[in-house]
């Protein structure tokens, strides 16, 4: 495996990681929000 294709497939998976974390933190906001929105109805009641 020479320089070039060893980078190629770091940056390609430092790229993926990234893309998934950003889904990851996106999809924590919105669970945070549906708890935060169960426990505003709990609330209510």
């Amino acid at each position: 495996m020479d320089e070039n294709t060893k980078h190629d497939c770091t940056h390609y998976w430092l790229s993926k990681i990234s893309r998934l974390n950003k889904i990851l933190k996106s999809n924590r906001k919105q669970l945070d929000y549906a708890n935060f929105g169960k426990s505003q109805n709990m609330k209510k009641k």
